[in-house]
């Protein structure tokens, strides 16, 4: 008598693991490429947070703003320091990849100020009346993840 049970053999059931495991490597690779890319959207959308946030606030501080003190400014520098007077004075400056403002940060942590360059507009009599700002932003854990702000305020 033959024996005609009907099962799955050793080399059936290999190949079914092998299809298995690469449909699965797939869906994993997939995942992973998904949540990288989420991750650079939200770093993405972090930088842009923070160039609107600094564009606002330079600019609202400007509409307030009475003078530029000159003496104690470093302009045309990578790491410059701007002080104006509004009812107080304040001070605008790059600090371990940070924007202090009256030294408090108004950077995020997760951003990093590459440069904080700051060129005088004077008029005709030497006089400053605004600052052309260009500030270089990127991303700490992603660097690719950059932008360059370029901002003229004006003493109004």
């Amino acid at each position: 008598m033959r024996n005609r049970l009907k099962g799955v053999t050793l080399i059936e059931t290999m190949i079914y693991i092998a299809l298995f495991s690469i449909i699965l490597l797939i869906i994993i690779n997939f995942m992973f490429s998904a949540q990288e890319s989420t991750m650079r959207n939200n770093r993405r959308a972090e930088l842009q947070k923070t160039i609107e946030f600094l564009t606002q606030h330079v600019t609202d501080t400007f509409d307030r703003t009475n003078s530029v003190n000159t003496e104690n400014c470093v302009f045309l520098d990578n790491q410059g320091v701007l002080n104006i007077t509004t009812d107080m004075v304040n001070e605008y400056k790059l600090e371990d990849g940070r924007i202090l403002f009256n030294n408090i940060p108004i950077t995020p942590k997760g951003i990093l100020v590459g440069s904080f360059r700051l060129e005088p507009v004077n008029d005709s009599f030497d006089k400053t009346i605004g600052v052309r700002f260009s500030i270089q932003l990127s991303s700490r854990e992603d660097s690719p993840v950059a932008q360059e702000i370029n901002l003229l305020t004006v003493i109004r």
